[in-house]
């Protein structure tokens, strides 16, 4: 679907529009990342203000880094603008057990056996934005949806012995945005808004190995699934041009996460019962994370841009895990209470050195890093409780990003390289 939509793309461009790549790969190579907001005229602000959609229309973009990324941007009529994009992906790192944000987090505290099958599954996802543009006041409204499907059956059998494992995952992710753009003249300039992320999510696993001569013979099967689990927010940004040559942007932003799932495991062993478990698991993690940025973007000619910013980021996010093995009667709970702290320090630059080459490079490193838990676990069989509180403070990352353009009539190469 995903390389249809592409040649798709490419056809109409050779027709109408011409292809453009000024995206992600120009951000990524001045180290602004999902720092977009630090400097304008940034095609991926659209997914962060779709209101915004208007000043990016009649273009065609494609995009390369491992995956593929395209959309389309057209004025069908009058103050109407729409775009339609796919490869937005789901992000993995939510079903990776040793993310803290990750929708399979338990720090080793559950009971049960729980995995996401599929380093990098095969995904569907389409997104789509609808603009109305009245000239100073602008609105912008983002759907989408991604999606995974993925199985993995294996079955060995021989004389003595059979076994098999059966995983399967179905997650689909669904995405609405919302902006209103107020542009008071080259003076100031406000976007706000509001967006909602849905997780609903199912895995399964059945594994069976059977070995009669050794007496041997189980089962495991487990289930997890998501419970209310959903992403919500608000954001803000002002952009202020009061002083010649620089403009500034505030960026602010408030969100709202809930990851919480259920699971049951079940263990049965068919030559020895008394070994049978069979837990039943809540899974409730809840947070906050709060953004507060500002930068300057310093025009030193018309050729020649220099943005110097720094944001900070806030994480308090609360895990509350209890597991109950309902044949023995063993329960387990577990508590974390985690606070994390991150302020990123970025500077990047951009020339124009010829009218067809202009070349950027990007800095970005973590002036202050920091993560706090109190962890409280507790085994009500055999009885025992454990508290732990320790911070950590983390080293001081440095990243170097640079990229270019290569400009040629209605098309533009981006490039990017990150060290």
């Amino acid at each position: 679907m995903k390389k249809i939509f592409i040649l798709m793309l490419f056809f109409i461009s050779v027709s109408t529009f011409g292809l453009n790549t000024d995206g992600n790969t120009r951000s990524r190579g001045m180290a602004l990342n999902d720092r977009i907001w630090m400097m304008d005229g940034q095609m991926p602000m659209i997914y962060q203000f779709p209101s915004r959609l208007s000043e990016y229309k009649n273009r065609i973009f494609f995009e390369y880094d491992g995956d593929e990324y395209g959309g389309a941007i057209f004025n069908p009529f009058g103050l109407i603008h729409i775009g339609f994009f796919t490869g937005k992906e789901i992000d993995i790192r939510l079903y990776d057990r040793s993310s803290t944000k990750s929708l399979l987090y338990t720090n080793g505290n559950s009971l049960g056996s729980y995995s996401f099958y599929g380093a990098k599954p095969k995904q569907e996802n389409f997104s789509a934005i609808l603009s109305l543009d009245l000239g100073f006041i602008k609105m912008g409204l983002m759907g989408g949806y991604s999606y995974i499907k993925s199985e993995d059956n294996t079955n060995d059998k021989a004389t003595n012995f059979s076994n098999h494992n059966n995983h399967k995952n179905s997650i689909t992710q669904i995405n609405a945005r919302a902006s209103v753009t107020l542009d008071l003249g080259k003076l100031l300039t406000l976007d706000a808004g509001a967006f909602f992320t849905k997780y609903n999510f199912l895995i399964t696993n059945d594994t069976m190995s059977h070995n009669p001569s050794i007496s041997s013979h189980r089962l495991e099967v487990s289930e997890v699934k998501s419970d209310g689990a959903y992403d919500a927010g608000i954001f803000a940004h002002l952009s202020l041009n009061f002083i010649p040559k620089n403009k500034i942007h505030i960026y602010a932003s408030a969100a709202r996460l809930d990851r919480s799932t259920t699971a049951n495991s079940q263990d049965k062993f068919l030559y020895n019962p008394t070994n049978n478990k069979n837990y039943v698991e809540s899974f409730k993690r809840t947070g906050l994370e709060f953004e507060l940025g500002l930068s300057d973007e310093m025009k030193l000619s018309k050729k020649t841009t220099i943005i110097v910013g720094v944001k900070g980021f806030l994480s308090l996010f609360n895990y509350e895990f209890e597991s109950n093995e309902l044949l023995s009667s063993q329960k387990r709970s577990y508590k974390d209470e985690n606070k994390y702290i991150n302020i990123p320090f970025v500077i990047s630059f951009e020339s124009q050195l010829f009218k067809f080459l202009m070349i950027r490079f990007g800095l970005s490193h973590n002036i202050y890093q920091t993560q706090r838990n109190e962890e409280n676990q507790k085994d009500q069989n055999p009885g025992s409780e454990n508290n732990q509180e320790h911070t950590d403070v983390y080293s001081a990352n440095t990243y170097l990003s640079m990229g270019s353009s290569i400009t040629f009539r209605n098309f533009q190469f981006d490039w990017d390289n990150n060290v």
